[in-house]
């Protein structure tokens, strides 16, 4: 791969692999810049093998919501869920896109406005309230989703 500049998923993994290195657990916000692209990823812990993640906010730039949307209902796959449109309002300038809840309460949020996204995941109680809580991925799950996440925003 010499010359192949670096994907976004790429450069998160190498500042994960920094953070590590230094004997951290890397608790805290990592952040990565590549292509044009930026995640500012909020980890809880982190090792060789996987990360537990608090949030994902990716910017891309400017772009067009209506095609975000389209794009990451049809390649983001958190938990390998597929991620519906709740609501968008392009003259507001965002929108919502969530999987569908599992069986154990628990769905994936994607907030999008005009510049990117936020991932997060959400915990519905059973008095109807909905809490966000971290989620775990591997290591290769989250350069996957990430690429995801990058590739529908970019527009």
């Amino acid at each position: 791969m010499t010359g192949a500049r670096p994907t976004l998923s790429q450069a998160l993994d190498a500042a994960l692999d920094a953070a590590t290195g230094k004997g951290e657990n890397a608790p805290g916000t990592i952040e990565a810049t590549a292509g044009g692209a930026t995640v500012v990823a909020e980890i809880i812990d982190v090792d060789r093998l996987g990360v537990v993640v608090e949030r994902l906010r990716v910017t891309t730039g400017p772009g067009d919501l209506k095609l975000r949307a389209v794009r990451a209902a049809e390649r983001v796959r958190p938990g390998g869920a597929a991620l519906h449109a709740i609501e968008l309002d392009t003259r507001l300038g965002g929108g919502v896109l969530r999987t569908e809840t599992q069986r154990d309460n628990r769905f994936y949020e994607l907030g999008l406005d005009e510049t990117g996204g936020v991932l997060t995941r959400h915990h519905k109680e059973s008095n109807g309230r909905r809490s966000r809580e971290p989620f775990t991925v591997t290591r290769a799950d989250l350069e996957q989703l990430l690429d995801e996440l990058s590739e529908s925003l970019d527009s």
